[in-house]
């Protein structure tokens, strides 16, 4: 058993094997002889595949798939054999998971369960890559979800927030005032220390977030704030300061490895703890209570609307490709609607009586 990693001792521990044959005397990893399947049940293969994909996965990427494997996974499927474990079995957790999944019972959103099933079919391909059987056909499973509508902030709201943040300059306020004049992330502004704004170039560097994410060690601990790269290479980024902006920052300046929302070296802001100041600006400036991440929507959209490029959005907001950006933060205002269906009905109209 010294070959077994401490995520996998967890949730051996947690999750009693159903057999001593079950925990496992051969090591996945290097395996040349596909495995016997009559024993083996997909508990067996989920707590081998976090084994073998976590020094792949960022720390909040292994969290999240260990939660649902924790949580789904295996108290659903745990026991099912993998040589009896067919596409009926798939579309039954699914129902399951819509109907009645979840804390409460009442049941997981389409998007959830969207999840539950990628981890799900990573597990069963690679349960199929270790034992030689097919894996279980995954197509057309998939979830129907419609795309919730995002909000953005309406121009009165806008001026009124920005009016308050420039008359009452904190460091809290800059961060808020840094996410609507750029679109940043909630983590990335956390993050930000300020030996990343180059006042010379005028340049804001994008390199890393701060989150709280859940911790699966014996301390007892059960979440930690930790500093981390970002996702993808498309996300750091240089992004050019304005001139309004960058006069801002000048009269907040302190030393360069102060956090920019604290302006101490040791002492961060977390996510939460900005959202509650964030909503609490909101109620001052008598704003609808909407989410901090509702200032990136609004900053895309209005981008947009005001036909500024494309593509220098897609690469401020950090997207890997402009169709991400198109599809996911461009959200036109009612506004918007509005003038251009009535500047398309004039043009019309005026047409059919020339």
């Amino acid at each position: 058993m010294k070959w077994i990693s401490r995520p996998a001792m967890f949730f051996l521990k947690n999750f009693p094997a159903v057999n001593e044959r079950e925990q496992g005397a051969i090591s996945m990893k290097q395996s040349t002889k596909p495995l016997s399947t009559n024993d083996y049940c997909i508990k067996w293969f989920a707590i081998r595949w976090l084994d073998e994909i976590k020094y792949e996965l960022k720390s909040s990427s292994l969290a999240k798939y260990q939660n649902i494997v924790n949580l789904y996974i295996i108290p659903y499927l745990g026991k099912e054999k993998l040589v009896d474990f067919s596409r009926n079995k798939i579309n039954e957790f699914s129902s399951t998971l819509l109907s009645s999944g979840g804390v409460h019972e009442k049941g997981l959103s389409p998007s959830t369960v969207n999840s539950i099933l990628t981890v799900l079919k990573r597990i069963l391909d690679f349960a199929a890559q270790q034992t030689g059987r097919p894996s279980v056909c995954f197509r057309n499973v998939r979830i129907n979800a419609r795309k919730p509508t995002a909000t953005i902030l309406r121009r009165s709201e806008q001026c009124r927030l920005w009016k308050y943040l420039f008359e009452n300059l904190s460091p809290r306020n800059l961060g808020i005032i840094l996410s609507m004049s750029f679109g940043l992330r909630i983590g990335e502004i956390c993050a930000l220390r300020w030996k990343d704004i180059n006042f010379e170039e005028e340049t804001l560097c994008i390199t890393r977030t701060l989150m709280r994410k859940q911790t699966f060690s014996n301390s007892g601990k059960k979440t930690e704030v930790v500093v981390s790269t970002l996702k993808s290479s498309f996300s750091e980024r240089k992004i050019p300061l304005t001139p309004e902006i960058t006069e801002v920052l000048i009269q907040q300046q302190c030393a360069d490895e102060a956090y920019i929302l604290t302006g101490n070296v040791s002492r961060y802001i977390e996510p939460r703890a900005l959202t509650n100041h964030f909503k609490k600006t909101l109620q001052i400036c008598k704003i609808r209570d909407v989410k901090f991440h509702t200032l990136r929507h609004t900053f895309a959209t209005y981008w947009i609307e005001m036909g500024y490029d494309i593509k220098s959005l897609s690469e401020i907001l950090g997207h890997s490709s402009v169709n991400v950006t198109l599809n996911y933060y461009i959200h036109p205002s009612m506004e918007s609607k509005r003038r251009d269906v009535s500047d398309f009905s004039k043009k019309v109209f005026s047409r059919k009586g020339k």
